[in-house]
């Protein structure tokens, strides 16, 4: 796998010396994304262990941005070459997985926005 970008190892590597869980969303951030659901649920975890990480670009990620200003646990990071998602993957703790799903929609679920989508804990599975 190629290496992350260093603008990316700089900061998981930041908020890994902080003592952070970074959850990380890699992907487009276009509206059928629904980043506005995982925006909101950072925006409402009180829990200062976790900082989230979407990396990617795409036509709603200014105004993510600009929603997410105040906070101090979300970040926004360009999109890398494939061959460094690996990388990527090994520097995060989470990784959130699947599509957003309207119809799936759930509100009361920790750190995303539809039922069927996962939170892989990345430090449970072997990196061997």
């Amino acid at each position: 796998p190629d290496l992350a970008p260093e603008e990316h190892t700089r900061l998981f590597e930041k908020l890994k010396t902080a003592g952070k869980e970074i959850v990380c969303y890699l992907g487009g951030h276009a509206p059928s994304n629904a980043l506005d659901t995982l925006v909101d649920a950072a925006l409402q975890i009180n829990d200062d262990r976790f900082a989230f990480v979407l990396v990617g670009k795409g036509n709603q990620k200014q105004r993510l941005m600009e929603k997410a200003k105040e906070a101090d646990n979300i970040y926004f990071l360009p999109p890398v070459n494939k061959k460094a998602v690996p990388t990527i993957l090994e520097m995060a703790d989470y990784l959130i997985d699947g599509p957003y799903i309207e119809d799936l929609r759930d509100i009361t679920l920790e750190m995303r926005g539809s039922s069927n989508q996962r939170i892989i804990n990345l430090r449970e599975i072997d990196k061997d």
